[in-house]
C-alpha cells in the first residue's frame, strides 16, 4: 500500500496532529465505507485490513484525510488536513451516528 506515498502531498497530510476526532460505535470497515460512499468528489476508501483511509482529493492533490481506528466500543475517525474546510466533516458525523445510512 502506498498510503505514505499517496499523502505526502503539499497540504501536509504527514503531519500527526489530528485536527477532528469523531467517535461512533460502529466498526472502522463500516464506518468507513458509509463515509467513502456519502462524501462527494473525489473519494478513496483505502485500507490494509487493520486500518482504513478515505482521501478527498482536490484538484488532483489529496487535501484531507480521514484515519478510522478501531476502539474498545467501536471506532474513531481521525481527520488529518490542512483545514477543516471541504473535508467532509458533517458527512462523518451522520455516519457515526446513523448506523442505517449508507
Amino acid at each position: 500500500m502506498c498510503l505514505a506515498a499517496c499523502a505526502s502531498t503539499p497540504a501536509g497530510l504527514l503531519e500527526t496532529d489530528v485536527k477532528r476526532q469523531i467517535e461512533s460505535v460502529r466498526s472502522p470497515s463500516d464506518f468507513a465505507t458509509c463515509v467513502a460512499e456519502n462524501l462527494s468528489g473525489d473519494v478513496q476508501l483505502r485500507s490494509n485490513e487493520e486500518r482504513y483511509w478515505v482521501l478527498r482529493s482536490a484538484l488532483g492533490t489529496v487535501r484531507h484525510r480521514w484515519d478510522f481506528i478501531e476502539t474498545g466500543s467501536g471506532s474513531v475517525a481521525e481527520l488529518r488536513s490542512t483545514g477543516l474546510s471541504g473535508s467532509g466533516v458533517d458527512t462523518v458525523e451522520k455516519c457515526a451516528t446513523n448506523a442505517t445510512r449508507r
